[in-house]
């Protein structure tokens, strides 16, 4: 049996400012850490890595749409980061297999 944590961390940056000095478009960036361990055997290495993803939205004058866009991106950000998480022990997990033959 194998435990996986994943911490996350999100950041927004605001870009592509107009003349009027308004942001009309955010970067959210989420970046986690994963940490994969063996549950109750003490000599089976583990494997730990991290994974990024940049999700754009617009910013709107309608505070509500912004929201909503905003919740749209971390959703896609959230979708993309699990595919590469699990990508990434998928290889680990072949590789493994592969070194034991």
């Amino acid at each position: 049996k194998w435990e996986l944590n994943v911490t996350l961390q999100e950041s927004i940056q605001k870009i592509a400012l107009e003349q009027t000095s308004f942001s009309t478009r955010a970067n959210l960036t989420l970046s986690g850490t994963f940490h994969l361990t063996a549950i109750g055997a003490n000599d089976v290495k583990g494997h730990a890595g991290s994974v990024s993803v940049i999700s754009s939205y617009n910013i709107f004058d309608s505070e509500y749409a912004t929201l909503i866009a905003e919740r749209d991106a971390r959703s896609k950000a959230v979708l993309i980061l699990s595919n590469d998480i699990r990508r990434a022990l998928a290889i680990w997990f072949n590789n493994r297999e592969n070194d034991s033959i």
